[in-house]
């Protein structure tokens, strides 16, 4: 859960940005000691008991993994399998530590924290809005949420595209992204495409369904447009977005959506995924083309990432 495992920073971070330098949450040289420590490689099988022990000076280094290796040499079965599950435990808490460390996006820069917290109280209103989108009743309720919500997601597709607060100092993407997700971002967008949108269907040859609520679509057109920025060329983003493309398909064939441009920026460059989905995304592709008797060329531009998973595009391809 995103929510709970958010640091609880103080709100004077966000309402003076100099305290960001004038006492910063993180000590730079602390950390890289730590991560020095882990993967030196003078240091490593070693445990670290404490730097300032008295007892040891060299800093309470013992040769751990020596002993335990020399215990797994002995013929008591017990001694042995106890060691070996002491090994694993050891190196398995070094995996862990590098798998739960990339997850991590540490803030050091103040227009980053001015990003953080103003994302994370959007973020928030988003979410609260977002029961009022089928107010059917309550047309005026309905009609604020719609442009509050809009409004929202243009904000934040500009933060992916790196062009938020670039007078102040600009955002990489990849940072953008990596905020984005740890503040759940993708979670509150899915919940307003998990609504139901009803479609008329098409009685020509080459007409797409049409959507019978309009702003809706333009609101879910939007949301489509947002994740396609948040999956570009990031492998973790599009494996966590992975299993929502099977929910996102069934507004294929609806004019106005650009929902195929989202499912290959989901598998674009990612060769696991390619494989993974390749030939039924393709089959979807061409059945959907089918179905209308439509050849859309951002049908076909999508189908590239499928087939030539690396970006060339060669001859045969085309």
């Amino acid at each position: 859960d995103a929510s709970s495992a958010e640091l609880d920073l103080p709100i004077r971070y966000a309402r003076d940005e100099g305290q960001w330098v004038a006492r910063p949450l993180w000590n730079v040289s602390t950390l890289f000691n730590l991560a020095e420590s882990l993967f030196n490689r003078e240091n490593f099988g070693k445990t670290f008991v404490s730097p300032d022990s008295e007892a040891e000076p060299m800093g309470g280094q013992v040769a751990g993994v020596r002993m335990l290796l020399d215990l797994c040499q002995y013929e008591d079965p017990l001694i042995v399998e106890a060691a070996m599950r002491l090994l694993f435990a050891h190196f398995n808490q070094r995996t862990s530590f590098v798998h739960e460390a990339l997850q991590v996006h540490i803030i050091v820069r103040p227009t980053t924290a001015r990003v953080f917290y103003r994302l994370r109280c959007e973020i928030s209103e988003l979410r609260s809005w977002v029961p009022y989108l089928s107010a059917d009743k309550d047309h005026k309720r309905k009609k604020e949420a719609l442009v509050v919500c809009g409004r929202l997601i243009v904000r934040w597709s500009n933060v992916l595209a790196g062009r938020g607060d670039r007078d102040k100092g600009g955002m990489d993407v990849r940072e953008a992204q990596a905020m984005a997700v740890n503040l759940d971002m993708q979670g509150a967008v899915l919940s307003i495409l998990a609504l139901p949108l009803a479609r008329q269907l098409s009685k020509k040859v080459g007409e797409l369904d049409k959507a019978l609520d309009g702003d809706r679509r333009d609101l879910f057109s939007l949301c489509h447009s947002l994740l396609q920025r948040l999956c570009k060329a990031n492998p973790m983003i599009q494996r966590l977005m992975y299993p929502h493309a099977a929910a996102m398909q069934r507004h294929m064939g609806i004019g106005g959506l650009d929902v195929e441009s989202t499912l290959a920026a989901i598998v674009a460059g990612n060769r696991e995924l390619v494989d993974e989905a390749g030939k039924d995304w393709i089959s979807l592709l061409f059945r959907t083309m089918s179905q209308y008797q439509a050849r859309r060329a951002r049908w076909l531009e999508a189908a590239m990432p499928l087939v030539c998973p690396d970006g060339r595009r060669g001859g045969a391809s085309r």
